[in-house]
């Protein structure tokens, strides 16, 4: 042995114990300290704990889930604010709201858990805290105020979830996650919109999108006309700044707030270059007349509501007034061709897309037609029973069997069949002429409203011998057939 040197025995529990303490690996992370209630400010009203001030000295805080008897309910407003020492923060499953400022400028601030309760977010809540990367927002939230993570440029870890109604200006500012986002509609929440990453000239943004956030559009200088949907609410500061070459903007009147500087153009004008179109008496008339007084660049809009009586489904069109509209793409009903839009649903007035304008929000009305019936035959059997027969129709609610004494006419319709064969009892040496045409019933509740096929070709019916018994006009349920007498056909009525 060296000298100085000397072998120790070590206990064999030591021994196992260094082993141990060898192989086991103990996980990083922060050991959170469940702080003493003298470390925390605390107001209690109506059995609600509000948090108001921290005087701790711990980096890693877990905030208790009762103080003075009471659950706590919030982390009020500057709670934290400008403290450089916590790094993380536990709330309790008890904690429904953080208040304006409560974290704010906590600089060294990593991350904050949150409650599966949480439901608001305040305004400034962790502005400026430049590390601050996490916290988990939970189905329950409601709310986020105006700069609540603004200037927190780490701030990544997180999903809006769907039931967020309302995101306040500046939210997210200086985050990487609003600057660095790719997404073409960074649409959020309840229908937040965020931020637009596109290039479009003409866009209309979807359904469901209710606020336009604050710098929304900036600077997309290809747009030239947005059309906003009737979900949409509330469009935000600066949302269309820089947009120099947008010309037209559809504000729908479900928009019942505008900022005063949404629209703020970079190019000069002493004329309003933007032409805002909207409905007459709206929030966006009283927007554009508080600016202009005399209306310049205001343009009244109606909407034009398609009715197709069983057809397919053809939405709304907002159309400027006092000016010609393209027609829609026509609907498509089985079983019949489309004959154009009417003003009234007699269908008598039809509606002329090259020359006729709205002058105020209306109905247009489906024209169907159906095909002529075809394949007509008859027969006219021993008891002169007339059976009459033809190719039956797709999209038919029934057939009206016409007659008259001569080919040329006068015909009257004498019943309705509901299929596409019908019986006729004439009398004795009795010549008709009978043609057929389709009809069809609109979808419930315009069963009123019908279309018509053209007539059939008209064939001629001649009975011999003695009339039957009974009506010789009425037309009967078909019994079985019995031989007799072929019909000729006549030409088409």
């Amino acid at each position: 042995m060296k000298k100085g040197m000397r072998r120790i025995a070590a206990p064999t529990g030591c021994l196992l114990a260094l082993a141990l303490a060898w192989w086991v690996v103990i996980p990083p992370g922060p050991v959170r300290s469940v702080v003493p209630p003298e470390d925390f400010d605390f107001v209690v009203e109506g059995g609600e704990a509000t948090i108001t001030g921290y005087n701790g000295i711990e980096e890693h805080v877990v905030v208790p889930d009762q103080l003075g008897g009471a659950p706590v309910r919030t982390i009020g407003s500057s709670a934290f604010s400008g403290n450089m020492v916590i790094r993380t923060v536990g709330l309790p499953e008890t904690t429904q709201a953080i208040g304006n400022g409560a974290f704010a400028t906590c600089t060294n601030l990593l991350e904050v858990t949150s409650a599966s309760g949480l439901r608001t977010i305040g305004q400034n809540a962790f502005s400026s805290c430049p590390n601050f990367r996490s916290l988990p927002m939970p189905a329950t939230l409601e709310r986020i105020g105006e700069y609540a993570f603004y200037n927190c440029k780490n701030f990544s870890n997180f999903s809006i979830p769907a039931g967020v109604s309302y995101i306040g200006d500046h939210a997210f500012d200086g985050t990487d996650w609003l600057t660095q986002s790719t997404r073409e509609l960074l649409l959020v929440g309840d229908g937040q919109l965020l931020k637009y990453n596109g290039n479009a000239a003409y866009l209309e943004l979807p359904a469901g999108t209710r606020r336009i956030y604050n710098n929304a559009f900036a600077m997309k200088k290809t747009l030239t006309e947005v059309v906003l949907p009737d979900t949409c609410q509330w469009i935000g500061q600066l949302a269309f700044y820089g947009c120099d070459n947008l010309a037209r903007i559809l504000v729908p009147e479900s928009v019942t707030g505008i900022d005063n500087q949404a629209f703020y153009i970079s190019a000069p004008h002493t004329v309003p270059k933007l032409a805002i179109r909207g409905f007459p008496g709206s929030y966006a008339e009283q927007f554009v007349r508080a600016r202009w007084p005399e209306g310049q660049g205001f343009i009244p809009v109606g909407r034009i509501r398609f009715l197709t009586f069983g057809g397919s489904l053809v939405p709304d069109a907002v159309v400027d007034l006092g000016v010609p509209f393209p027609a829609p793409s026509p609907p498509i009903r089985a079983g019949h061709a489309f004959s154009g839009w009417y003003r009234d649903m007699a269908l008598q007035m039809p509606w002329r897309f090259d020359q006729d304008m709205a002058a105020d929000s209306l109905w247009l009305h489906a024209g169907w037609t159906l095909p002529q019936v075809t394949g007509m035959a008859a027969q006219v059997g021993a008891n002169r029973i007339a059976t009459l027969t033809w190719n039956a129709l797709a999209g038919a609610t029934g057939y009206e069997i016409h007659a008259a004494p001569t080919v040329s006419g006068p015909y009257a319709l004498v019943n309705i069949a509901e299929g596409s064969s019908y019986e006729l009892a004439m009398a004795a040496g009795e010549v008709r002429y009978i043609r057929v045409r389709a009809y069809s019933a609109g979808a419930p509740p315009y069963e009123l409203v019908q279309s018509y096929g053209d007539f059939s070709q008209s064939v001629r019916l001649e009975a011999g011998g003695v009339a039957p018994t009974g009506d010789p006009t009425a037309l009967t349920p078909a019994p079985s057939l019995s031989p007799g007498t072929t019909a000729t056909p006549g030409p088409t009525g």
